[in-house]
């Protein structure tokens, strides 16, 4: 709460000193409060070479005064933003021009109908009391001027004044008549307060009886006056005007000084004036044209008849700017102490000096109260309008001056309600100021310093703010900064030079749920926070340390971390198929998000700028355990209800299947350096062994994936995370998801394996492929060919027995040997078959008999649907599919059919019958003599 504080001022003497309509102010009081114009930029000058260069008032009225009595028309364009300070100039103009050499037509911005400005000109021909038209009697205007406004009613009239019937009967009313007789005799005594009917009077109710149209429509023909009137008024009389205007001054040897303060609220007059003076030839005045910024544009090229703004510049005798491309008035944050501290002497002096304010300039400022000079500034910088920083005089004294003077609560409060006022950030902790008024004190009065804010407490005393004792030190209210700028650039601000601005920004957010514009400066402060304790788009194990992990990380949008804001804030709501870490802007958030701004703005460190770092890091743990909950949610769905840890421990699984590697222990975590032999056969089992074989082809991704999951070295499991995941996996179940992936759907999964770069649907291509083969295999067939196929393969071992080495390697000699006599090329290949079939000894055999034994009697005890012990057998099996025993006998028999088949055609050749032939029936005795009793396939008894 605040006490009233004091106010001595009367609200009509503060509109009287501070109104921005300088033309409205006496000349005493105009003086008084007159800051004089110390920089506007010269954009270009044709008579003196100051082109780039601030000059000062006075150095304007030079350039104006330079100019030869008979000289043609000279133009001077003073630019700058609505209450940059146009009008003050242009009255300061007119008082400071000497009588006798300059005549100074002054025409202010409430002066600019033609009534008035036809006035203002007759006036400076010695012509008061005249009508604007010779001859023509006021009543006689009127009517004109009504019929006028009714034919423009019919041609361009404006869609409020529909129909126009009634309108055109109000027009033509005797008492609209006599309204404007009223309006322009005034206008020719000179008094510019008259306004035409401002408002709908009485009598016009009964002709426009819906009053609501009545007053919407009151504007509409207002304007359709005001054009019948600069037409009626200047009807070809305007160079005419004007040419004896400069006649006159010429015979009293001075030269006409016209200073439109603003040429922007001309209509149709300001065209033909403008019009007028552009011809250069056509007069002798000078002229200063105030225009606002971006008139030259638009207005003031299409006033020429030429319509082209060249033609304009080329007729300018300079170029003058009030303010800069932000709207900023050149010179006044360094006037600005100066310019109060006028109105406010100027105002004591109309009270009869209030000496009982002078109790207030230690603690204030002399002459300040209830202003200081870090006020002053600091409101100035605040001063905005439309959302753009606009630092004007008429700002400045309305909004900031007046606004505070005439309410009864203390500046702060007034200043933070006001709309075209920014209110500066809380460099300190709202919790250690509980007294609202007195944050807003602090904020505005307060003193910025290295690692405190600090205020006399004799201001708060006199607008009534209470202060608590535990803020007091040293006679001085001291709050601690939230925010220290870091030990080696001691005494520096952030870098960015809005910091403060952003930082309000962020608290209006926080506070009200307003917009919050510069939100990606607290998106780095995020980022730059998170970043310390990991990437939390990576879905690995936070625990992984291994040097040959990878990671599957959410990959969607760029290199920057994926933060929103909330919805009030102007970020797009989150959605589920986007997941963004998502900073809700809560009130016990309000103290990091804070800090988060100031790290990001001052480049500092941590450490620097966090005041409790272990909540801040804690708060940053939670950001990102939620933010991976939701990728992991997002991958859950999109993979029909499979977790990551059970898509690796799946594929890690099929793997270690294909390996042969162990189903219970510790998992093969070794590179495979080379792919080792399936279990699948590419005759028997063709679908299994073309998928299987390409899942094996990423075998080293998936081993690093199942590392940067389960592992907390390369060597060195983490049980803990390896055994809770191992109590929600099933193997079956697992590969039967897998199985059921819909890969059309899955093409866009945002999702990247890092730091190989594939995507995951890459991934799961071959793994999907695999696992569906393996669902669809048909176990039971399988289990039926391979028990068959031992059984063959034992059979042919049994019947070998016993083995005589030495006549086995004479019939091969002999087989070598008949090859030979019946034409049959010998081939290199058939050399490894002899050599392993000559070394062949008993205790070999015996020893591949009894491992196929072995492996029959697990594949009798085998269940036709367990993939894996189906995986295990088959890979029992590579052993005695793979002896080299199997090729040899292959051979051998190639061999035997081969030379049956060439003795055949040789002994047919010579027409005989092949069972009467004796040696066909040698070389078969021979054939079939090889000790080789019984082959696995055995071959049909030849025939003739």
């Amino acid at each position: 709460m605040h006490s009233p504080y004091f106010t001595p001022w009367q609200p009509n003497l503060i509109r009287q000193v501070l109104t921005t309509e300088s033309r409205q102010k006496a000349r005493a009081l105009f003086l008084q409060t007159h800051r004089p114009v110390r920089q506007v930029r010269v954009d270009f000058c044709k008579d003196a070479p100051l082109a780039g260069q601030f000059v000062g008032e006075e150095a304007i009225y030079v350039l104006l005064a330079a100019g030869a009595l008979d000289a043609d028309n000279r133009l001077f364009l003073l630019l700058g933003e609505a209450g940059a300070g146009k009008s003050e100039l242009c009255q300061w103009l007119e008082y400071r021009a000497d009588p006798a050499e300059r005549l100074a037509i002054h025409v202010p911005r409430s002066m600019t109908s033609a009534a008035h400005v036809a006035a203002l000109l007759r006036r400076a021909l010695g012509l008061v009391g005249a009508t604007p038209l010779h001859h023509t009697p006021l009543a006689v205007q009127a009517r004109h001027i009504a019929l006028s406004a009714t034919i423009l009613l019919y041609e361009h009239g404006d869609p409020a004044l529909l129909p126009v019937a009634p309108w055109e009967a109000l027009l033509a009313h005797a008492e609209l008549h006599a309204a404007l007789v009223e309006h322009l005799a005034a206008a020719a005594a000179g008094r510019s307060s008259h306004h035409l009917l401002p408002a709908p009077p009485a009598w016009a109710t009964t002709l426009v009886r819906d009053h609501a149209a009545l007053a919407a429509g009151w504007p509409a023909l207002l304007r359709l006056l005001q054009h019948a009137l600069e037409q009626t008024l200047w009807l070809g009389d305007l160079r005419l005007m004007l040419g004896q205007l400069g006649t006159a001054a010429l015979a009293r040897g001075v030269r006409p000084l016209l200073l439109l303060e603003d040429v922007t609220a001309f209509r149709l007059l300001g065209d033909r004036l403008l019009d007028y003076l552009l011809d250069l030839s056509s007069g002798h005045v000078d002229a200063v044209l105030g225009a606002t910024t971006g008139f030259e544009q638009t207005r003031l090229a299409q006033a020429s008849l030429a319509g082209d703004l060249t033609h304009v510049h080329q007729r300018l005798c300079a170029r003058l700017l009030l303010t800069d491309e932000q709207g900023r008035t050149y010179g006044l944050d360094e006037d600005l102490v100066a310019l109060a501290h006028g109105y406010l002497q100027a105002l004591r002096t109309l009270h009869g000096g209030l000496s009982q304010l002078s109790a207030y300039d230690t603690s204030f400022g002399p002459g300040l109260y209830p202003f200081t000079p870090t006020l002053l500034q600091r409101a100035f910088l605040a001063l905005h309008e439309e959302g753009n920083p606009r630092q004007t005089p008429r700002l400045f004294l309305e909004h900031v001056l007046a606004a505070a003077l005439l309410a009864t609560e203390p500046p702060p409060l007034v200043f933070d309600r006001s709309p075209y006022l920014r209110p500066p950030p809380a460099l300190f902790r709202s919790a250690a100021v509980a007294d609202a008024n007195l944050r807003a004190l602090l904020r505005w009065y307060g003193t910025v310093g290295n690692d405190a804010v600090t205020l006399d407490p004799r201001i708060a005393t006199a607008l009534g703010v209470a202060v608590p004792a535990e803020l007091l030190h040293a006679n001085t209210i001291r709050v601690p900064r939230s925010y220290v700028a870091p030990v080696v650039v001691a005494n520096a601000a952030p870098s960015a030079p809005n910091w403060q601005q952003e930082l309000h920004e962020l608290q209006a957010w926080l506070e009200h749920g307003q917009p919050y514009p510069s939100r990606e400066t607290l998106k780095r402060g995020v980022e730059r926070l998170i970043f310390t304790l990991g990437d939390p788009r990576s879905l690995a194990s936070p625990n992984a340390l291994a040097l040959s992990r990878a990671e599957l990380v959410y990959a969607r949008g760029d290199e920057r971390l994926p933060i929103a804001l909330a919805p009030s804030s102007g970020d797009q709501p989150v959605t589920r198929t986007a997941p963004k870490l998502l900073v809700r802007g809560l009130p016990e958030e309000r103290p990091i998000l804070e800090e988060l701004v100031y790290l990001a703005l001052s480049g500092g460190e941590l450490t620097q700028v966090c005041t409790n770092l272990a909540a801040t890091l804690a708060w940053a743990q939670q950001q990102i355990d939620t933010y991976q909950a939701d990728l992991h949610r997002l991958l859950h769905e999109q993979l029909g209800g499979l977790s990551l840890a059970n898509l690796i421990l799946g594929a890690w699984h099929m793997l270690a299947a294909l390996r042969n590697d162990p189903p219970d222990g510790p998992p093969n975590l070794q590179p495979a350096a080379q792919p080792p032999p399936s279990p699948w056969s590419s005759s028997d089992h063709a679908a299994c062994a073309t998928a299987g074989q390409a899942l094996m082809q990423q075998h080293e991704v998936w081993r690093r994936l199942f590392i940067g999951m389960f592992t907390l070295r390369d060597t060195l499991l983490d049980h803990e995370r390896l055994t809770a995941a191992h109590q929600h996996f099933a193997a079956d179940a697992v590969v039967a998801q897998i199985a059921a992936l819909p890969l059309a759907k899955l093409r866009t999964l945002p999702f990247r394996v890092k730091p190989s770069g594939e995507r995951l649907y890459t991934l799961l291509v071959p793994l999907q492929r695999y696992a569906s083969a393996l669902c669809q295999a048909d176990l039971a067939a399988y289990l039926r060919h391979d028990r068959a196929d031992l059984a063959a393969r034992l059979g042919h071992l049994t019947a070998q027995q016993p083995l005589d080495q030495n006549e086995l390697q004479q019939q091969l000699s002999d087989l070598r040997w008949h090859c030979g006599s019946v034409g049959i090329v010998w081939r290199h290949g058939w050399d490894e078959a002899f050599t392993t079939l000559s070394n062949l000894s008993a205790t070999t055999l015996t020893a591949l008999q009894q491992a196929t034994i072995i492996v029959q009697q697990q594949a009798s005890a085998s269940e036709p649907s367990d993939i894996w012990a189906y995986q295990r057998l088959r890979h029992a099996l590579q052993p005695i599919l793979n002896h080299p025993y199997w090729p040899a006998l292959a051979t051998i028999e190639q061999i035997s059919d081969e030379l049956l088949r060439s003795a055949r055609q040789r002994y047919r050749g010579h027409g005989k019958h092949l069972s009467a032939t004796p040696a066909y029936r040698a070389l078969l005795q021979r054939i079939r003599a090889v000790t080789l009793q019984q082959s696995l396939h055995e071959s049909s008894a030849p025939h003739n």
